[in-house]
């Protein structure tokens, strides 16, 4: 965790990630479907989680498994229900951090979509 002084340094954010966000519609048929749209593309740090974090999820009795952290700059707004498109990759977003309550950065914990 980045000390409470430092917020995310702006050389640290070198992935490009697709926020996406859905709505649900109901079909002629009666059948609901989810449709994802793009909300941001923002700069980030994405990681795969080491062991350590992976032990403490678990600890806390996660049940999807947790595989990749993404740091962002302060966004009101993220939530579980988005996700992140990642070089062709779907994050399915399960945690979102405020660390320090600063207002200065998240720290989002995802798990990975297989399609």
């Amino acid at each position: 965790m980045p000390e409470p002084t430092r917020s995310v340094r702006a050389g640290e954010l070198r992935h490009r990630v697709t926020l996406q966000d859905y709505t649900i519609t109901r079909a002629s048929t009666g059948e609901d479907t989810k449709a994802w749209f793009d909300v941001a593309t923002l700069w980030a740090k994405v990681e795969p989680l080491s062991l350590r974090w992976r032990e403490f999820l678990a600890a806390q009795q996660r049940v999807n498994e947790v595989t990749t952290s993404v740091r962002i700059r302060y966004r009101s707004g993220v939530r579980p229900r988005m996700r992140f498109l990642f070089q062709g990759r779907q994050l399915q977003i399960e945690s979102v951090i405020n660390p320090y309550e600063s207002a200065r950065e998240l720290l989002i914990f995802c798990s990975e979509v297989i399609s």
